[in-house]
């Protein structure tokens, strides 16, 4: 009767268990990463709304002058562990697979592009933080403040 008990609880706790703090409607991520070379150096941003226990909307802005905010409304999805959120795009692209895992504690960003073709696999590392307002407004801001300070620089 012990050793049944033992193997229940051994079973028990090696499960993990879902609870409501798993659902993560309504929490906003914003996501940070700076990119440097010796021509360029560029700011990418991420963007995540949870907006029910399954699926989020994720935002992306490269700030550089050409380009705009892109919103993928509806297109990603997002499972939980105890350490870590993964989010799956639900409509992939044929030859790029690109996912994100997110550390719960420390709200590090880890995205991975897979080439499907090679299977070559390029990481990129973002900080994270929470965030409270409108994400797509936030980012068309930040834009529109990098868009009038490139301008302001303008000799022509």
């Amino acid at each position: 009767m012990k050793k049944l008990l033992m193997i229940l609880i051994c079973l028990f706790v090696s499960f993990e268990v879902k609870s409501k703090s798993d659902n993560l409607s309504g929490k906003k991520l914003l996501c940070e990463r700076l990119v440097a070379s010796f021509t360029t150096r560029a700011t990418y941003f991420e963007a995540f709304e949870f907006y029910s226990d399954v699926r989020l909307k994720h935002y992306s802005y490269w700030r550089t002058s050409a380009s705009g905010i892109s919103k993928v409304s509806d297109a990603w999805s997002y499972e939980t562990t105890v350490e870590k959120i993964i989010l799956t795009s639900l409509n992939p692209d044929k030859y790029l697979k690109t996912s994100f895992i997110i550390n719960r504690q420390t709200l590090d960003l880890v995205k991975i592009i897979r080439d499907t073709y090679t299977d070559n696999a390029s990481t990129f590392y973002s900080s994270c933080k929470i965030f409270d307002g409108d994400l797509y407004n936030h980012l068309e801001e930040i834009k529109k403040n990098f868009d009038n300070e490139v301008k302001s620089k303008q000799k022509i």
